[in-house]
């Protein structure tokens, strides 16, 4: 698919069965390509700056996060690819230190149904944005009480196991699991030497069980499987660990695992796709 004059950023395919991909770029455009003409089917500029992150809230409606804090919703219904300036729905201003991507909360929402953001927040907490009321709902901590000053670092990387549980990860290579209406830490593991780039969540095997794959600077990608959710024993326990091979930069900046959580792909620093078995 041609046609984009800037780095791309971030891919949505606009609902699980639909043929349109959107992208957007480091100009700020965000195109829906339709997969089966390969041309786009609408476009529009969300920002003046790079729109680090695109996400399908619904059939017609886009959420985007750009370069200089701003999280938006879009109504694609009537856009096309007319070049008329498209005016978004609800806008927050976020105070967003690094280029963590924001995240929902729930995977896909009914026309009028809240759409819950967690969005990287300050230099080390994790924001809640409830999109329907246009306010921050909750401000989550990375430490386990009121007595932990850990040195987290920034939040650099997020992903939504349900709609109630939240993943994240912090320059200090420690991956933390967050029920999102206590606002605290259910557990945190130590799964990398360096910070975590990328998170994503595998199928659940059951409601109380979750798990990630995650990756970062110390170039492994790494599984873990997440017990004990909605309870007080919750661990995070690796379960494999796959080194990037080859020479060059080793590091993992993105992460995707397929629907039936058998395959992992990682967007490798060395400008290679890696596919592991999971």
């Amino acid at each position: 698919l041609r046609g984009h004059n800037a780095i791309i950023h971030s891919l949505a395919f606009l609902s699980p069965s639909a043929d349109i991909l959107v992208a957007s770029d480091e100009s700020g455009l965000v195109r829906g390509w339709n997969l089966h003409s390969r041309r786009p089917q609408f476009e529009f500029f969300a920002a003046h700056t790079p729109v680090l992150a695109v996400r399908a809230v619904s059939d017609d409606i886009l959420f985007t996060q750009d370069k200089s804090g701003s999280l938006r919703l879009w109504d694609i219904e009537t856009c096309s690819v007319q070049k008329v300036p498209l005016t978004c729905n609800v806008e927050h201003k976020a105070d967003i230190h690094s280029f963590c991507k924001s995240v929902l909360l729930r995977a896909r929402v009914s026309h009028g149904e809240p759409a819950p953001v967690a969005f990287p927040h300050g230099s080390g907490s994790v924001g809640v944005w409830d999109t329907r009321s246009n306010v921050v709902a909750a401000l989550i901590s990375p430490h386990s009480g009121p007595t932990d000053s850990a040195n987290t670092g920034a939040c650099t990387a997020l992903c939504a196991l349900d709609g109630r549980h939240l993943c994240g990860a912090f320059e200090d290579g420690a991956v933390r699991v967050w029920d999102v209406r206590s606002q605290w830490p259910l557990c945190t593991q130590g799964l990398h030497t360096e910070p975590v780039f990328a998170l994503s969540a595998l199928p659940a095997t059951s409601p109380a069980a979750a798990a990630c794959a995650s990756g970062g600077a110390d170039g492994a990608v790494v599984i873990s499987r997440i017990q004990g959710l909605g309870g007080a024993a919750c661990t995070v326990t690796e379960k494999a660990r796959m080194p990037v091979q080859g020479a060059g930069k080793k590091g993992v900046s993105g992460l995707s695992v397929r629907g039936d959580g058998k395959v992992a792909a990682a967007g490798c620093w060395d400008g290679r796709v890696r596919l592991y078995g999971v």
